[in-house]
């Protein structure tokens, strides 16, 4: 959903729900949209393999997208990638 965050909709026993995750900082200055999806999708995995709540997950994911649209290229540096390890410690 891009600046607006992600839709995560989850089954479980009861059905489906439906839940919106916020991107956690607004990106005032889009440099380079390239690979978002992919740096978001890395973080939720990496969040899912490491047992976080899909929320986390998705929160993860979404720092991650909105770090890369900010930058030129899709490869983040360091100093964002620790950061968002440290948050979340991953």
């Amino acid at each position: 959903m891009g600046k607006d965050g992600a839709m995560i909709y989850h089954k479980d026993k009861t059905g489906i729900e439906s839940r919106r995750v916020p991107t956690p900082f607004t990106v005032t200055d889009i440099v380079d949209p390239t690979r978002a999806g992919d740096n978001f999708k890395a973080g939720f995995l990496v969040g899912y393999m490491k047992g976080r709540s899909i929320i986390e997950c998705a929160q993860i994911g979404n720092e991650l997208g909105a770090a890369c649209v900010g930058q030129k290229g899709d490869i983040l540096p360091e100093e964002i990638t620790s950061g968002i390890k440290a948050k979340y410690d991953l």
